[in-house]
Order: structure tokens, then sequence, then C-alpha cells
């Protein structure tokens, strides 16, 4: 089955994020998606490479996207 987290575009510390990825995950969560878009400075990747780390890595699958240009103005 299939479960989604959509992306609220709420800012969280990176110790507030890994904790919901660790929680989400023992509730069965192992699909994650991310991109350099979400956040700044790619601060979502990094958020969840922390809290990946903590994590049995082969029982997540991870996916992201490149190559999209945020031109000034645009909301993603």
């Amino acid at each position: 089955m299939w479960r989604t987290i959509w992306n609220l575009q709420c800012p969280l510390s990176h110790e507030e994020g890994c904790l919901v990825i660790k929680q989400v995950f023992n509730k069965g969560v192992t699909f994650f998606d991310t991109s350099d878009l979400y956040g700044d400075n790619h601060d979502n990747e990094i958020m969840i490479g922390k809290a990946l780390k903590e994590l049995p890595r082969e029982k997540v699958q991870l996916v992201t996207k490149f190559g999209v240009i945020n031109k000034d103005g645009m909301n993603f």
C-alpha cells in the first residue's frame, strides 16, 4: 500500500523534521519524496538525509527530482 505525506511548505527544524520522518516510518511509511526545490538551499534533502541515516536503508524508498528551474516569482 502506498501512503503519501504532502509537502505543505511548513518549515520545521531538522530535529523536528527527522522526528516526524522516523515516526511515520514506524507507522509503515517507507516512500519519501524530496527535491532541491523543497525548502531553501537544499534544506529538505539535507533533513531527509539526516533522518534516513537512522533508518534501515534497505526498507526505505527515496525519490527526488532535478533539473527544475525556479525562476523569480514562481512558486512550487
